[in-house]
């Protein structure tokens, strides 16, 4: 049985495959933190809402309304920032998929000839 730890296809591999998923879970996490910013800004909309329907003087009603509009617009630049960052999200696990999908049908058919996948026909040998 081979050394897995020696073998350089093996940490090759491995070690793709770990960047690849720490890299996605940073991008899940930054995903993360512009969502709850959102809830936040959400929080103040609520509150500048309950407070304009106490307001009657004209000064502070614009005031609350250009603070508003300037949250709206933040959420709105802050969504669209998070629906781009979920697509390419969307596209390079797809791109991974596909890629997962063509080394499971190199190794089930050759002897690992793909350099894309010579660290998973090593990982089956191994077995």
């Amino acid at each position: 049985m081979k050394d897995l730890e020696a073998d350089p296809d093996i940490k090759m591999g491995t070690t793709q495959l770990d960047n690849n998923l720490t890299a996605f879970l940073e991008e899940a996490e930054n995903v993360k933190q512009e969502m709850n910013s959102i809830r936040e800004i959400l929080k103040h909309l609520q509150e500048a809402n309950e407070e304009s329907k106490e307001h009657h003087k004209p000064e502070a009603l614009k005031f609350l309304r250009n603070h508003i509009n300037s949250d709206i617009i933040s959420v709105l630049k802050k969504a669209r920032t998070i629906r781009a960052q979920l697509e390419d999200m969307d596209t390079a696990n797809a791109q991974n998929m596909s890629i997962v999908e063509h080394c499971q049908l190199q190794i089930g058919h050759s002897s690992g000839s793909d350099p894309v996948c010579s660290h998973e026909w090593t990982l089956k040998e191994a077995q």
